[in-house]
């Protein structure tokens, strides 16, 4: 018979079993009298699909008719497709989730990891990932609501065997597993985590704790608003808790070496290094993560996970201050003496502020890029502009 003929389902099991049947399978199936394997080969089926069509027919057991499982998979993709997955495969460790996603980010084409899987070992064999899955993590407590822990973490990374390595940044939500923050830096340094922060806080709200491993750029958390994370985090009422050891914070660094995966083969793929850039591609990345990737321990992607929070009331969030605020908070502080009511001395420089009669002031440093000279050391409990003498913006920036 020509193809052109066929009931376009005619390979579904709705077009190659009657619907009657199915029902006497799924019920011997379900009653115990029928095993896995022989329930599967009665249908022709896999195990997977098995399990999923019992559960829709527990909805409606008289009635219940099977309905298509997502069309043909069978034939070849498109040569735009092919293209995009073999040059992500080729960019890295075959990584099949992260062709998936990139195929319905990219190009609208919806395959689930096995599929693409299976279409690489049909059609590409040699680029077919060999290796054994790892060991499936355990499921551990995560926060009641949202917005109530981020998990804060980072990782060097080396895309490039020819070039320095950078270092990949990642924040999540701990209730609903959404990624608030991801950057890549040339340099891991507390300034570059601030302004990571920053952008996560602009666009999500401000939570009420911050969950980071034990690097001395973070300074001794608790009650030390002494050091510079300490201050900034307390000028925005987020508390800093430190996690005792790598297996405490278990999820951030399963997160962060999944993303760490995608992230190297995407930058080889695009040939890009950090900068603005690579800040829009990973946002789109996440963006995608947080819409259609459902979590297995929640059963829901992150943002319907947040909506689900919401509606429920378990939302904790806070408005982000305004952008002057984020200035004074997120920034360096120090201290100099007055020269003459009108000068001071920063980075070997004599710089003209307004006539003060005090003889010391402070500075709002933003690193290599500018800073402010005010009249009084602000306080993280009542954070607020004091006076400013002077603003500069460095050259070059």
């Amino acid at each position: 018979m020509n193809g052109g003929t066929l009931w376009p389902h005619a390979n579904q099991l709705s077009g190659r079993v009657p619907a009657e049947v199915v029902r006497r399978v799924l019920q011997r199936f379900n009653d115990g009298q029928l095993g896995v394997v022989p329930a599967c080969e009665a249908l022709g089926i896999g195990k997977s699909r098995l399990y999923e069509l019992r559960h829709q027919w527990l909805r409606q057991p008289e009635d219940f008719v099977p309905g298509v499982s997502g069309g043909d998979r069978s034939k070849r993709w498109s040569s735009e497709a092919e293209q995009l997955a073999c040059g992500l495969l080729t960019s890295g460790p075959p990584n099949y989730a992260l062709v998936a996603d990139e195929l319905g980010r990219r190009l609208g084409v919806r395959r689930s990891r096995s599929a693409v899987g299976r279409y690489v070992r049909r059609y590409w064999p040699d680029l077919a990932n060999t290796a054994r899955p790892g060991r499936k993590s355990w499921r551990r407590w995560q926060c009641e609501v949202a917005g109530g822990i981020w998990q804060h973490d980072s990782t060097p990374i080396q895309p490039w065997e020819s070039q320095p390595p950078c270092y990949l940044l990642l924040t999540v939500d701990d209730c609903t597993r959404q990624i608030v923050g991801i950057s890549l830096v040339e340099h891991e340094t507390l300034w570059a985590h601030f302004l990571h922060l920053r952008r996560a806080f602009q666009r999500h709200g401000i939570p009420e704790l911050l969950y980071t491993d034990g690097l001395s750029l973070f300074g001794h958390g608790g009650d030390d608003h002494a050091t510079r994370c300490g201050r900034a985090l307390h000028a925005l009422g987020i508390a800093h808790r430190i996690a005792p050891t790598p297996q405490a914070k278990g999820k951030i660094e399963r997160q962060i070496g999944t993303f760490q995966r995608r992230v190297e083969p995407l930058l080889i793929h695009e040939s890009i290094g950090p900068g603005s850039k690579t800040d829009i591609l990973l946002d789109d990345h996440a963006d995608y993560w947080n819409e259609h990737h459902v979590h297995a321990a929640l059963g829901l992607t992150p943002n319907a996970a947040l909506a689900q929070a919401q509606a429920q009331d378990r939302c904790v969030y806070r408005p982000c201050p305004p952008s002057a605020l984020l200035d004074l908070h997120l920034a360096w502080i120090e201290t100099r003496r007055v020269c003459g009511n009108t000068r001071i001395q920063y980075q070997g420089r004599s710089w003209l502020i307004a006539t003060t009669h005090l003889s010391r002031v402070w500075l709002v440093i933003h690193p290599g890029t500018q800073f402010w000279v005010i009249a009084a050391e602000p306080d993280p409990r009542h954070p607020a502009w004091p006076e400013v003498l002077a603003h500069f913006r460095l050259r070059g920036r």
